[in-house]
Order: C-alpha cells, then sequence, then structure tokens
C-alpha cells in the first residue's frame, strides 16, 4: 500500500516545504481521511529513513539556491552526509565539483536568459520562413522583428 501513496503523491516531495498546505484538510482516497498537504508528505518520510534524509538534504539545497544562501549551501556540501542514497552522494559531489561556479551564480544577478531568448526568436523565425534564398532578407526580417529596422 505503501508504493501506492508513494507512486501517487511523489509530487508533494518536490514541493518547497515552506508551500506544503497544512491549513486545508482534503480528503485522500488512498488514507481514507481528510490530510493536509503536510501530514501525507510526513507519513511518507515515515516510510523510510533514508528518504527522509534525501528530503531533508534536497529541502536544504532548494532552500539555499532559492534564497541566494551562499554560506549555507558552502556548510551543507562540507558536511558528511550518513544515510543518504548513492543517487544522491553522487549529485551532491557533482555539486561540489561544480561549486565556484553555483557561488558565483548566488552572489550576481547576471543571467543569459535574455540571449537565450532572442535566440529562441530567430530560431522560430528561420523555422517558420522555411529558408530564405537571400541572407540579406533573412537578416533584414529578425531586424524588423527586434524593431531594429523599420519596414517599408
Amino acid at each position: 500500500r505503501d508504493y501506492t501513496k508513494l507512486k501517487n503523491y511523489w509530487k508533494l516531495l518536490l514541493m518547497d516545504q515552506d508551500k506544503l498546505d497544512f491549513t486545508n484538510f482534503r480528503y485522500h482516497r488512498l488514507f481514507k481521511k481528510g490530510m493536509c498537504d503536510k501530514d501525507v508528505v510526513d507519513y511518507l518520510l515515515g516510510i523510510d529513513l533514508t528518504l527522509k534524509a534525501n528530503y531533508d538534504a534536497y529541502q536544504t539545497i532548494k532552500y539555499a539556491v532559492n534564497h541566494k544562501e551562499k554560506e549555507l549551501f558552502k556548510n551543507f556540501l562540507n558536511e558528511t552526509h550518513k544515510s543518504l542514497s548513492p543517487n544522491m552522494t553522487k549529485a551532491i559531489k557533482s555539486l561540489k565539483v561544480a561549486e565556484e561556479y553555483i557561488l558565483n551564480s548566488l552572489s550576481y544577478t547576471y543571467s543569459n536568459g535574455v540571449i537565450e531568448g532572442i535566440n529562441n526568436k530567430i530560431k522560430v523565425i528561420k523555422r517558420v520562413s522555411y529558408g530564405y534564398r537571400n541572407f540579406i532578407h533573412f537578416r533584414n526580417r529578425i531586424f524588423i522583428q527586434f524593431n531594429l529596422l523599420q519596414a517599408i
């Protein structure tokens, strides 16, 4: 029966702890009673100690990155983590390899999201146009889309 509960409520384990609902009780057919989301997560974490340890590690990493807490992130990576699953240990090792870059991204607000959006828009123009014979026409279409050139 625990397998079915884990299968149906796994998305609750991925949510932020802060966003879990602990006031509104809803009926859950697998539990055959009304429960809030926090109670469901507590039950699921009580099934296995390794799952609980992995969940706590995951929530700590998620909190540190979302709130840009560099010290918390560094301290978490430098701790010795026992009772974690091999997959989580491997993920933490990967984070240690990229620690410098992750801390850098937590320090600065720079993002390449704007450039990625421009590249995506250019690819959409290219796909929709079925290929321009003349590159100058293609370039002009891009400039017109980005208001860098006035259409005649």
